[in-house]
């Protein structure tokens, strides 16, 4: 009976210990902004300042502007193909929305933010950067038509 502890004993330690110890001796995933920039950063990448953020999208072609925004966990590359594809006939301008990407979330850890409002403001901003064309958003901004109206509110 005492071996039959022992060895109950010796197996809910390694079970307990080996999983702890990987868990506190594996390499951090965070990823620095100047890493993070150096990987996924492209040749036509810009940064822009919005309300103490650094806003990051990219800016390619000739023609009518094609402004590509990307849905919720996504990041300006979720457009890559469509952007190879539209960049010789069209101005394709891909945006990492604030907070995703390439781009900082602005505002500091404010306990509510009106995002809805915050991307609408960012949108009329961003306006200003960009003339007048058309804008495809992920189907996860908002649902569709809080997207949609992020998007033709600014843009026209």
């Amino acid at each position: 009976m005492k071996k039959f502890l022992k060895g109950s004993l010796i197996a809910l330690i390694l079970m307990i210990g080996i999983p702890l110890l990987i868990l506190v001796l594996r390499p951090s995933l965070i990823v620095s902004k100047a890493d993070a920039k150096k990987l996924f950063a492209q040749p036509t990448s810009h940064f822009i300042q919005w309300r103490g953020a650094e806003i990051h999208y990219t800016d390619e072609g000739r023609g009518i502007p094609v402004i590509m925004v990307h849905g919720y966990g996504g990041s300006h590359r979720n457009f890559q193909k469509l952007n190879d594809r539209l960049k010789d006939q069209y101005r394709v301008i891909r945006i990492d929305l604030p907070g995703f990407g390439l781009s900082d979330l602005p505002g500091g850890k404010e306990e509510k933010m009106d995002f809805l409002k915050m991307y609408s403001d960012f949108f009329t901003f961003h306006a200003g950067y960009a003339a007048y064309g058309l804008c495809l958003y992920g189907r996860q901004l908002y649902g569709w038509h809080d997207g949609l109206e992020c998007c033709t509110s600014a843009y026209g």
